[in-house]
């Protein structure tokens, strides 16, 4: 080995040293009295992130999301993608693997969007799918933040790397790679979180299924999925969800669109909810920002 190489490897326990402390650091932030309300509404958005950003990578058309909770727990599933051994890192040292460039379709890849998830648990026991050398391996692995020693939060990345020692390889073809995530509901804290979260997601379902390639989402057994789109002409377009109708269109700077009650046909009020949609996610607390979709509903009124 080459002198510069061992002085990387050298340092290379000072970075880990860094990962734990910034752990630390950021949950302190997203759990302290000002920063849960925000925490509390965005927390599943992040999981779904980076479910999206792994189906883009791997080219996944059908990307399938699944909600389970009760009184103990919450399960969130998705059929996104294998983890590479580079992602597998970033997820317990939480780094991003997103790309630099600034117009990268990837809105990021476990960074500190899922430090902000342990608003539930600070421990999370994740089941999926490792591919290395081109083998398929089962993994379960448990995510422990509970502690705000370092050492102790260096003593949990050993422990989680260990794990992949024991996962299991896999002979058989598969037709979908499934991920797993399990936080337990331990206090008013984390109910109050998966309350608040499904919530949100319930609320923004109808622009998530349209701004993005998802073809389901269930939550507690009730599903949800959108119609092929329809073209009512001059660039507007519908796709339905439940008793909600989408009206959008393509721009330039970016896509607009309303939900219609299909009983009613009442134009919903976005004023409650977030108004501005970056790689078709929600941005939080952006409910009073950005154009009102009734800029353009004349529009829509002239092919309704």
């Amino acid at each position: 080995m080459g002198r510069g190489q061992k002085v990387r490897e050298d340092g290379a326990g000072d970075l880990e040293q860094e990962a734990a402390r910034k752990i630390v650091r950021v949950i302190q932030t997203w759990r302290d009295g000002h920063k849960i309300p925000i925490a509390q509404k965005r927390w599943l958005f992040e999981l779904i992130q980076n479910a999206l950003d792994v189906s883009r990578e791997q080219n996944k058309e059908k990307l399938n999301l699944e909600i389970l909770s009760d009184s103990e727990k919450i399960v969130i599933k998705h059929n996104a993608g294998y983890f590479s051994p580079k992602e597998y890192r970033a997820l317990i040292e939480a780094y991003s693997t997103k790309p630099f460039e600034r117009d990268s379709d990837f809105a990021g890849r476990f960074a500190t969007g899922f430090l902000i998830t342990h608003i539930v648990d600070k421990v999370v026991d994740i089941r999926g799918i490792l591919k290395e050398d081109g083998n398929l391996l089962q993994f379960s692995t448990e995510i422990d933040r509970e502690s705000e020693d370092v050492d102790k939060i260096l003593q949990n990345f050993d422990r989680a790397f260990n794990a992949l020692d024991d996962a299991i390889l896999i002979n058989s073809p598969l037709q979908d790679y499934w991920t797993e995530y399990t936080y337990h509901t331990r206090d008013d804290l984390a109910k109050n979180a998966v309350e608040i979260g499904i919530r949100e997601l319930t609320r923004s379902i109808p622009f998530l299924l349209v701004f993005n390639k998802i073809e389901r989402i269930t939550i507690n057994g009730e599903g949800y999925c959108a119609s092929e789109a329809e073209d009512k002409s001059d660039g507007i377009f519908i796709r339905s969800v439940k008793a909600n109708r989408v009206w959008f269109t393509r721009q330039d700077m970016g896509d607009v669109g309303l939900v219609v009650d299909s009983q009613t046909n009442q134009i919903e009020s976005l004023s409650d909810s977030p108004r501005i949609y970056v790689h078709g996610l929600p941005l939080i607390e952006s409910g009073t920002y950005g154009l009102h979709p009734y800029h353009w509903t004349e529009r829509v009124r002239s092919v309704w």
